[in-house]
């Protein structure tokens, strides 16, 4: 259930009339609550999205949001935020002023804010809700959003399961752990991710793992330079 929405940034000068109307407003927009609030699950409220299936996602390329802007044939291509955090900061500190853009591609991937295990608790909840807010956000605007699952602390697992539903296409990531933990986490916790959630489908991206995972899994390998169509 959406709460509320009073559009993009620009709402700010309409409301900014020196009053106390304004001073509530600015205060909340700080975390977006006076964009949109969702219905949220677990202890710590996370929004909840909705369950998304894309036809032939096996055939579509996926392409980082560093190259969306500039993209010519949105329709034909997916949009990932498996990158370094700055950026795609943008996207939640302004959150309408993509919705144009994004809206043009076949899908896009809620954005990865990072959960760094080792960075504190509040930091990881507040990026896993980050990441459930835009994508439960954009969903409403009409975009196909595929869940993006990552965790930090592997003791939080049940937490970050939040705002997942089940029997939906799922994202799942490589990204960060290859270098130095040969992605022992993903293989260990990989059963666990198909249990809790029960994917449709995980759109795996990064290192192919198929061979060693179960479930219904669409490969995506890492690029690091635009696509080409």
């Amino acid at each position: 259930m959406q709460l509320k929405d009073t559009g993009d940034e620009r709402v700010i000068n309409m409301h900014f009339d020196g009053g106390k109307n304004s001073t509530r407003f600015l205060e909340q927009n700080i975390h977006n609550l006076a964009y949109a609030q969702y219905e949220g699950e677990g202890d710590f409220d996370i929004p909840v999205m909705k369950p998304v299936h894309i036809d032939n996602l096996e055939d579509i390329p996926l392409q980082g949001f560093n190259f969306a802007l500039k993209e010519k044939h949105p329709e034909n291509i997916g949009v990932h935020f498996f990158l370094h955090d700055y950026q795609f900061e943008r996207v939640w500190k302004y959150p309408d002023r993509y919705l144009d853009v994004l809206k043009k591609f076949a899908f896009v991937l809620s954005p990865d804010f990072s959960p760094y295990a080792d960075s504190p608790r509040a930091v990881q909840i507040y990026n896993l809700y980050r990441n459930r807010w835009c994508g439960r956000y954009w969903q409403e605007y009409g975009i196909n959003v595929i869940p993006t699952f990552t965790v930090g602390d592997a003791s939080m697992f049940s937490t970050f399961c939040c705002g997942i539903p089940k029997h939906s296409t799922i994202a799942v990531s490589t990204m960060g752990e290859g270098r130095w933990g040969q992605y022992k986490w993903l293989r260990t916790w990989w059963d666990a991710i198909l249990n809790a959630l029960e994917p449709e489908t995980v759109l795996l991206y990064g290192k192919d793992l198929t061979d060693e995972l179960k479930g219904n899994i669409v490969f995506k390998k890492l690029i690091s330079s635009k696509v080409a169509i």
